[in-house]
């Protein structure tokens, strides 16, 4: 059994400028809804030996200007995901947590973002990007081979590496 936390909204403008409520709203879906979900799903999945799989970006460890609030979101995720990996270790909970990390996706994503600045997801338009298929088959593997995480876009893998140096330790 696998829980799939996907539904995700973004948020771009300046961070001076954006909308309190919007990010709010940004925070409650992208954050606060998939913890609600695992937390509805975690005795089931536990006897069950399942998987959570929790969505996230290549957004939630690097950040570039006017993605703020997305970020800060996805960010939030990583560190959830984290500590949620380390609880379920030091309570030997069977439960496979798996992050995944797509870059740029064909997806109507860019299209359902908030701000007032939207010139971001104009571009994110632009850029190549991979198949939803791709990432679902991608997900699929990494529960079917128990990885902790999958980066799926090289632009992301490559800025990760960049900016490793000023990450924040993981402990698990």
């Amino acid at each position: 059994d696998v829980l799939v936390c996907n539904a995700g909204v973004g948020l771009y403008g300046a961070v001076a400028q954006l909308d309190a409520d919007q990010l709010a709203a940004v925070l409650m879906l992208n954050t606060v809804t998939p913890v609600r979900l695992v937390q509805l799903a975690l005795p089931h999945l536990s006897a069950a030996r399942g998987s959570i799989v929790l969505v996230s970006s290549v957004a939630g460890v690097v950040t570039l200007p006017r993605m703020g609030g997305y970020a800060a979101s996805k960010f939030a995720l990583e560190a959830l995901a984290d500590t949620l990996r380390a609880e379920l270790a030091a309570e030997r909970v069977p439960v496979h947590l798996l992050v995944a990390r797509p870059g740029i996706t064909a997806t109507p994503f860019a299209d359902n973002a908030h701000g007032d600045n939207l010139r971001v997801p104009r571009l994110l338009r632009r850029m190549v990007s991979m198949r939803a298929s791709r990432v679902g088959e991608a997900i699929v593997s990494g529960v079917e081979e128990q990885k902790p995480e999958i980066d799926l876009s090289f632009s992301g893998r490559v800025l990760q590496r960049i900016t490793s140096v000023s990450r924040p330790i993981r402990w698990c």
